[in-house]
This record gives structure tokens, sequence and C-alpha cells, in this order.
């Protein structure tokens, strides 16, 4: 989805504490923040979408995110 443009809402499971949420990804933790983040998705529709795609290629963009994946693994 990221990728292709598309907004995210996820559930908050910690992954928010590692990388930034907010445009283009949000998390929810109950029923009211999940409400909120579909309106703020549906507010500003195309930042959201330019922004998931910017958040793709920063963090799930193999060629950025395996270096810091093996750095993170040799320091362990």
């Amino acid at each position: 989805y990221l990728a292709n443009g598309r907004p995210v809402l996820a559930q908050a499971t910690g992954f928010e504490e590692v990388v930034e949420t907010g445009r283009g990804l949000l998390v929810f933790s109950n029923m009211e923040e999940a409400v909120a983040g579909i309106e703020e998705i549906n507010t500003d529709y195309a930042a959201h979408c330019r922004a998931a795609r910017e958040f793709a290629q920063e963090y799930l963009d193999s060629s950025k995110a395996l270096p810091r994946i093996l750095e993170a693994c040799a320091a362990s």
C-alpha cells in the first residue's frame, strides 16, 4: 500500500516508536483513534498519499533499509 502511495491506518504495536507516523502512515490504539485516523486521511487524502509514498521510499527501499538492518544486527 505505502509504496503505491496509499495511506495506511495500522494498529499501534510499537513500530510507531521506531518510525515516523502521522502522515501517510497513521496508528490507532482504540476505536476512537481509528475513526479519527480515517477522518484525518479523508480530510487530505492527496497529502496522505504523497506522504505514504515518501515513507515507503525512506523506510522500505531495500537500498536504504538493508544497511540499517545489517548495522543493527552487527551492533547486537
